[in-house]
């Protein structure tokens, strides 16, 4: 089981975090630290939506300000932009992005969709997909 949380008590500054649960150990474990989107080694803003992918790993939405991203999560814990949501709802000269939600994957693993809330979209992104 996977979460995502925005408040650590690891005392560094983040914008979201997501941690592994194993039941059976009940062990919590620290999986990723998020950033801003300039932190390369920390990218994203405030983890939201989580997915397993089939592949392995995990799709990650972003909720925060600015450009909207699904990140991608390798199992050794690299990170990688999947997709930016570039439909503006803002203007010209104020710019703004919906946030991803609801990321999942068909039942053969071929297809991954992921809805932006605003406004009103679901997209559905082919592979193929690659084991990390």
């Amino acid at each position: 089981m996977f979460m995502c949380y925005r408040r650590s008590p690891i005392g560094r500054q983040h914008s979201g975090q997501v941690w592994s649960y194993e039941p059976a150990r009940r062990r919590l474990t620290l999986v990723l630290v998020f950033g801003p989107d300039s932190d390369v080694q920390a990218p994203g803003d405030s983890p939201d939506n989580i997915c397993l992918a089939p592949q392995g790993g995990l799709m990650v939405c972003e909720d925060g300000d600015g450009g909207q991203h699904v990140f991608g999560v390798t199992r050794s814990r690299k990170v990688y932009p999947m997709a930016r949501n570039r439909q503006n709802i803002g203007t010209d000269a104020e710019p703004e992005w919906g946030e991803f939600a609801g990321v999942t994957f068909s039942p053969d693993g071929r297809t991954m969709f992921v809805n932006v809330y605003e406004p009103g979209t679901t997209f559905a992104i082919t592979g193929p997909w690659r084991r990390h």
